[in-house]
């Protein structure tokens, strides 16, 4: 059985959503993340958070919890990007995984993620508890001012 906790950060998810959503009065620019990239960012919470909450739960972990992830260094996108999502029920039991809705860039602008491209990246876990984010196809998404 999965629980959902009361102490849940909606507020933090409610800001980054309202974020990406007022985009209407700048034109929208295109980025584009090349077939085969893999982009290292660092979670919050981190994935030893995550992991002591499935141990301490007994494998209940809090489905649809927020998480960012924010790159720490210049790659396919800009150092300070932060991406955002949240935490789903993995394919195995006691497990989970990551569903990401979009990302902020460094310099103001914000892509949201269609259904689509919403399963498009694939997240692995990397060397100091970083996140690994696999573009196998690439992405091409619209991004708009703030």
């Amino acid at each position: 059985m999965i629980k959902q906790t009361r102490h849940m950060n909606w507020p933090y998810i409610a800001l980054l959503l309202a974020a990406v959503s007022a985009s209407n009065a700048c034109a929208d620019q295109q980025v584009n993340i090349p077939a085969g990239s893999v982009i290292e960012c660092t979670p919050y919470p981190s994935i030893k958070t995550l992991d002591e909450d499935v141990a301490n739960k007994g494998g209940v972990l809090t489905i649809g919890s927020p998480i960012k992830c924010v790159v720490t260094k210049d790659q396919v996108v800009p150092m300070e990007s932060q991406f955002f999502g949240q935490v789903v029920e993995g394919a195995v039991p006691n497990s989970y995984a990551f569903k990401w809705e979009g990302w902020l860039l460094e310099d103001g602008r914000s892509v949201r993620l269609s259904n689509a491209q919403r399963e498009q990246p694939s997240t692995s876990q990397g060397q100091s508890g970083h996140l690994r984010l696999t573009f196998k196809n690439g992405l091409v998404a619209s991004s708009s001012a703030n």
